[in-house]
């Protein structure tokens, strides 16, 4: 039998947000330390992922999109808006300065953005669960022609046979 590639793709154009620690308020209730930054965020990255299966599926997709125990490679571009700190002054003002840097090794931290984009693809129904994710890329880059605005670009994909 030859084997069925299942893949989607989709873009979030809203500035990502790392899902950070969690704080315990004692008797089970347990917060997000940027609650109310990061569920907007997780919010529009559910609402992408429901979105695009639908589409793909016209209009009927039985979730989760993968099997229970299919392995799922996931891809993720991260893109921030670069601080004004790297542009000249002047006239130059649109120009990079030479010591502005190529690649975003900034805040925030890739481990934590990757975490609640994660989240937010288990909670929409992309997978049972995000351990079945066996392989990651993700990389953090300043908006770019390619993609000029902050920013998400998410592509998974998965074998069944």
């Amino acid at each position: 039998m030859i084997p069925r590639r299942t893949a989607i793709a989709f873009v979030i154009h809203d500035t990502p947000i790392p899902q950070g620690s969690k704080r315990n308020y004692g008797k089970g209730r347990i917060v997000e330390n940027n609650h109310q930054r990061l569920q907007p965020w997780r919010e529009a990255v559910k609402t992408k992922a429901l979105n695009t299966m639908t589409e793909l599926h016209g209009g009927e997709i039985k979730l989760p999109l993968f099997a229970r125990d299919e392995p799922v490679n996931v891809e993720i571009i991260f893109t921030f808006t670069r601080p004004r700190t790297h542009y000249r002054t002047g006239r130059f003002a649109d120009a990079l300065k030479i010591s502005a840097p190529h690649q975003h090794a900034g805040s925030p931290d890739l481990d934590k953005l990757i975490r609640g984009v994660l989240d937010a693809l288990t909670a929409a129904g992309v997978w049972w669960d995000d351990r079945q994710v066996s392989r990651l890329i993700a990389t953090k880059e300043f908006t770019n022609p390619r993609m000029p605005t902050p920013g998400a670009t998410i592509r998974i994909t998965g074998d069944r046979t």
